[in-house]
């Protein structure tokens, strides 16, 4: 496989809607992602603190890594943009594993907007998550940062 092969979710998502299949509903911050998924053209992935361990790197999929995506489905990782903990894997702006989804427990959240688009409007669309989620998920307590990092993809 290569790179080009796998499309972003904020892409599935764009054409599931202008296909008119409309969006599922998932449970309240999921269903925030999608909509700023949409609204920015970039993908949007949310995830349990709780279910995450040490600290967090973003890098390159390496060779024969995978996991089970949130469609239930093998999801090979080689070269792909990955967000990893001490336990390997658990998201990409492809589509996140099953370890940290986001349920109706959840207290604890971390968002992502892949950008690599460059930070145009980035903080404004963190802001409009921000909202969001206070507004419709009760959240309460928010830090926000922007990352800037390059990342070797093939």
């Amino acid at each position: 496989m290569r790179l080009s092969d796998y499309k972003g979710s904020n892409e599935a998502l764009l054409k599931r809607v202008l296909s008119s299949k409309g969006l599922y509903q998932i449970n309240t911050v999921v269903d925030t992602n999608n909509y700023v998924s949409i609204e920015s053209l970039r993908s949007v992935g949310s995830y349990d603190l709780s279910q995450l361990a040490g600290d967090i790197t973003f890098r390159k999929g390496l060779p024969n890594e995978k996991y089970t995506g949130t469609t239930n489905r093998s999801l090979f990782l080689k070269n792909l943009p990955v967000l990893c903990d001490e336990n390997g894997p658990f998201g990409s702006p492809t589509s996140d594993s099953n370890r940290a989804l986001i349920n109706e427990t959840t207290t604890d959240v971390l968002t992502v907007i892949y950008s690599f688009d460059g930070p145009s409007f980035l903080e404004e669309q963190l802001l409009k998550v921000k909202d969001l989620l206070k507004t419709y998920a009760a959240g309460e307590t928010f830090s926000m940062f922007i990352v800037k990092d390059k990342l070797k993809l093939d």
